[in-house]
């Protein structure tokens, strides 16, 4: 038996890996091989695996994993300005998609409890794969990582409450729901207490012992994922809390750094049992409700949950994203769709409905992610309206130009604040220039604020915000986010507005590099081929105002780059093709 387990394991993880190097040669997101492999392998495959219900079990233990890493990679109190929208947002979006997908469901044919059923499958966003592709792309930090973080961790709250309704339909009491928030706060205050008082000081007595300290950490995290299975909620935010109660800095980023290989093992099994579920028999007779459902999922809920962020004070930008980032089906409503057909509420088709609309929707959001800037920028006109629906204010309206810095001339822009960001204006400090900080991090903004440093909190792609920035006066533009796209951008912008001012970038590859010269760059720092005195050297020479200077910097490293491409290039070839290609030239 133990043999047959380890036999399914190690199916899951080859064909996971083979179809996941297949995704990365064609450039697409390998969450849906992952689950591909898990159809293949299962019953309604090929029949290899044997053990679906375990390796569903196990595959568990991935989600509270995952979310154990964001709780202790998370800042609490980051999560405090997303509140508002976290909790009355979360309620307002699922009684609006719960009423479409219930009117939806009637209309297809569905009975009025399995219409119930469909109105919470469709409620709820999958906290797995959202965590897991922001995570992926370094955005839980961002705006609208941080409100979709909120809104997942509310949802699963709500979700616990759903299922304790349906269990109980026939003698639901408010006791019941009051009994729930109640274990819920308790559990939440017994993680922030051992967080502050508790943790601190035992991890500091353990520090040494990497091994132990490994250990308590799985021990603490399996220990709330327990108490939370037996209060009633799912071992996944067991798992986040126990990731809340271990963030302890900096003993928190060795810890994480420990479990993520083991947490992305366990993903892959999740994954993976996703894909077992998947049949296919019934195809004909729920093709229209799985059409008619993933639209709504797509397409609906999206517009629902873009519109109350909106709502709630957040610019397009944000708005848009939150509602790509959401617009899927959750895992926990499989679970839940699961329970009904346990308890004779709804058919076995319903079941399956749920789950291609599952795998469907997460399949979809895998590339809308990945591609969220491209989506936001293409959708964005039909976003127009957005600003005149606003009810709340929040307090990410951040800024700190006033009408007489809007007047600044012969000053520097540096764009993005973040670790080389922080060493220029160490280094625009030393030299006593005036600089406007423009950062899309809300902490970061904030900080400066507090330092009564000039700085606009937005986004590049919004012109006024280059324009408050003062880019029409100013001598140096500066960016220090690698995104190609967003500096092609800037560039164009920034001979628009104001033809004299020098552009200096940052870019991840070579060949990037040189695009953004040919665009017009005058300097495109690569990060690691530069060291860190360097570019403090190369900012000396650029501050210095000589225009001479900064152009042959320029021509110089134009010269480089393509030396270096060339090597790399030569790079592919065999050592003895080259050393017979040299011993031709030789002999000629």
């Amino acid at each position: 038996m133990n043999f047959l387990l380890l036999y399914d394991i190690g199916l899951i993880v080859f064909f996971a890996t083979v179809l996941a190097l297949l995704a990365k040669l064609l450039k697409q997101p390998v969450i849906p091989a992952y689950i591909i492999s898990g159809f293949f392998l299962g019953p309604h495959g090929f029949a290899l695996i044997t053990n679906e219900a375990l390796i569903t079990s196990l595959s568990e233990i991935g989600i509270a994993l995952l979310l154990f890493t964001v709780g202790m990679e998370m800042d609490i109190t980051k999560l405090k300005n997303v509140g508002k929208i976290a909790s009355m947002g979360s309620i307002i979006q699922i009684l609006f998609i719960a009423g479409g997908g219930f009117i939806l469901a009637t209309y297809l044919g569905f009975s009025q409890i399995e219409s119930i059923y469909v109105a919470l499958v469709v409620s709820f966003s999958s906290t797995m794969i959202v965590i897991k592709l922001l995570s992926d792309k370094e955005q839980l930090d961002t705006l609208s990582g941080r409100i979709s973080v909120g809104i997942l961790l509310a949802q699963d709250v709500l979700v616990v409450l759903a299922m304790s309704f349906m269990q109980n339909m026939t003698n639901i009491s408010m006791s019941i729901l009051v009994l729930v928030m109640f274990k819920a706060i308790g559990l939440f205050a017994i993680a922030l207490v051992a967080n502050k008082f508790v943790f601190p000081k035992f991890l500091k007595c353990i520090v040494k012992d990497k091994e132990l300290v490994f250990l308590v950490t799985l021990s603490v995290c399996f220990m709330f994922s327990a108490i939370a299975y037996l209060l009633g909620f799912s071992i996944a935010v067991g798992g986040f809390l126990a990731g809340i109660s271990l963030a302890v800095f900096p003993y928190n980023l060795d810890i994480s750094s420990r479990v993520k290989s083991l947490r992305d093992f366990f993903t892959i099994l999740f994954f993976g049992s996703m894909g077992l579920a998947v049949s296919f028999s019934n195809i004909s007779t729920i093709l229209v409700p799985i059409i008619a459902l993933c639209l709504f999922v797509i397409f609906g809920k999206f517009l629902i949950i873009s519109l109350v962020s909106s709502i709630f004070g957040y610019k397009k930008r944000v708005s848009i994203f939150t509602g790509l980032y959401l617009s899927n089906v959750s895992e926990f409503s499989l679970i839940l769709v699961g329970i009904g057909y346990t308890l004779g509420h709804v058919s076995l088709d319903l079941v399956s409905i749920a789950t291609i609309l599952a795998l469907i929707s997460i399949t979809i959001t895998s590339y809308t992610i990945k591609y969220d800037e491209k989506i936001q920028k293409r959708i964005r006109p039909f976003f127009s309206f957005v600003n005149k629906i606003r009810i709340f204010k929040h307090n990410y309206e951040l800024s700190n130009i006033s009408e007489s810095t809007k007047k600044l001339k012969d000053h520097v822009i540096l764009i993005g604040a973040h670790t080389m960001g922080q060493t220029i204006i160490d280094k625009l400090k030393s030299s006593n220039i005036t600089f406007v900080v423009i950062d899309y991090n809300p902490e970061i903004v904030k900080k400066l604020i507090n330092a009564k440093q000039y700085c606009v909190y937005g986004d590049i792609a919004h012109f006024d915000v280059l324009e408050d920035a003062g880019i029409k006066h100013a001598r140096i533009v500066i960016s220090t986010i690698p995104q190609m796209e967003d500096n092609a951008i800037l560039i164009e912008r920034t001979k628009l507005a104001n033809p004299q001012a020098k552009t200096i970038l940052t870019s991840t590859t070579i060949d990037e590099a040189l695009k953004l010269y040919s665009l017009g760059a005058e300097f495109v720092i690569i990060p690691k081929l530069v060291s860190a005195e360097r570019v403090g050297g190369i900012f000396k020479n650029v501050f210095n105002k000589k225009d001479t200077t900064l152009e042959n910097m320029r021509k110089h490293e134009i010269k480089y780059l393509k030396r270096k491409e060339d090597e790399e290039y030569l790079q592919f070839y065999e050592p003895e093709y080259l050393q017979k290609l040299k011993e031709t030239i030789d002999g000629k």
